[in-house]
């Protein structure tokens, strides 16, 4: 299996729950371990004994560093084993505030009333952000008079899929991969200016170009370079342990692995807000499942037990009322499906089309179906094949 855009043979391997559990990047021994215990708590080793995990999954050592918290559960520093130490400071709401980094430059924060960020301030340069909706319209360096000449303008597709970066220099087109995340941009004359790739979890491996050319990673995240940290709009997510900082604030309703840890499978779910994972369903599929789905007095009913799924609409385009959960129809569960591409040698751009056909799923009540107990799960764990583009 080749990844398209470096040609690189990449291999995933999957455990019985649908976790991905390594990657493997072309070589017999390049093995890439995000090892998962009964609870979810990830581990970068098979034998999931290289880091310490508290009450709740949080992550309190590593072979590289100590991480201690609030009554909140909030990350309040990381230790490092060389003696740097990093510390972080929340507002009341649980929104990161300040980092002071070890060298005592600080890093500040500012939100809006919806959790979005329109400032950040680091070493007497403030950078202001302008919203449409959820997603980032204009950035700018405030001190800079006037704006114009640094405004940068994004422009997104399908949600949150950048597509294009405006800046008085020039136009720039983004090619994201199957799953959203941007891995080239070029300029009005077609040439390649920076391209990144990310392992399994988030982390850029390999870039060319300025590395914050484009700042954006998966899906809803934005890297902040000087702190390390990716913004998720409720959370700042890790990408060196695979974890949050900030418990859910949703809690145990955020279906993640655990408080604090990101989605199952990266090749296949997003978490945009840093709340709530879901699998990378384009808006148009689940248009049509809605479409097929059966609704009772304005009122969708669940696939398994014909019962009315309560709460509100799930989206602005919902055409009845429930907070449903799409769930897999018998016989296409996931792990038949990672199966069937790995028979074949789909790559993962084929893989992500196919599992985006809207006669694979059903609508479902979340609390009813419960970690899948509807689905079949006595396929045994995928040991690989899903390429990556």
């Amino acid at each position: 299996m080749v990844n398209e855009l470096t040609g690189v043979k990449v291999t995933y391997g999957y455990d019985e729950f649908r976790n991905l559990v390594w990657s493997n990047q072309g070589g017999q021994f390049d093995f890439l371990y995000r090892s998962v215990d009964d609870v979810g708590n990830l581990y970068e080793t098979r034998e999931k004994t290289d880091r310490v995990y508290g009450a709740g999954s949080r992550l309190l050592e590593t072979k590289d560093a100590k991480f201690p918290y609030d009554e909140e559960g909030n990350l309040v520093e990381k230790v490092e084993t060389n003696g740097d130490t990093w510390k972080y400071e929340y507002y009341g709401n649980g929104m990161m505030s300040r980092v002071i980094k070890p060298d005592k430059l600080e890093v500040t924060f500012k939100y809006d009333t919806l959790g979005r960020r329109i400032e950040k301030s680091s070493d007497e340069k403030i950078k202001r952000f302008v919203w449409d909706g959820n997603t980032i319209l204009h950035e700018f360096d405030s001190q800079n008079d006037p704006a114009e000449p640094n405004l940068v303008t994004w422009v997104f597709n399908d949600g949150f899929v950048p597509s294009a970066k405006i800046t008085s220099e020039g136009h720039y087109s983004i090619i994201s991969d199957y799953l959203g995340t941007p891995v080239e941009a070029y300029d009005d004359e077609g040439n390649r200016i920076w391209s990144a790739e990310i392992d399994v979890y988030g982390r850029v491996k390999e870039f060319t170009g300025e590395k914050d050319f484009i700042p954006f990673r998966y899906q809803g995240q934005y890297e902040d370079v000087e702190i390390g940290l990716y913004y998720n709009r409720f959370r700042y997510y890790d990408p060196e342990q695979g974890n949050y900082t900030q418990i859910d604030p949703i809690g145990l309703a955020g279906n993640n692995p655990t408080l604090y840890g990101y989605v199952s499978d990266p090749l296949f779910e997003v978490d945009v807000f840093g709340l709530l994972r879901r699998p990378y369903i384009r808006k148009s599929t689940r248009m049509a499942i809605e479409k097929k789905a059966k609704i009772k007095n304005g009122r969708f009913l669940d696939s398994n037990e014909g019962t009315p799924i309560p709460g509100g609409r799930r989206r602005s385009y919902s055409i009845a009322d429930g907070l449903y959960d799409i769930g897999h129809k018998p016989g296409h569960e996931h792990w038949r499906e990672v199966a069937k591409a790995e028979a074949e040698g789909l790559t993962q751009k084929e893989f992500n089309d196919r599992m985006n056909n809207p006669d694979l799923y059903h609508i479902e009540d979340p609390v009813l179906n419960q970690s899948h107990k509807n689905e079949d799960k006595s396929g045994k764990p995928c040991r690989g094949g899903k390429k990556r583009r």
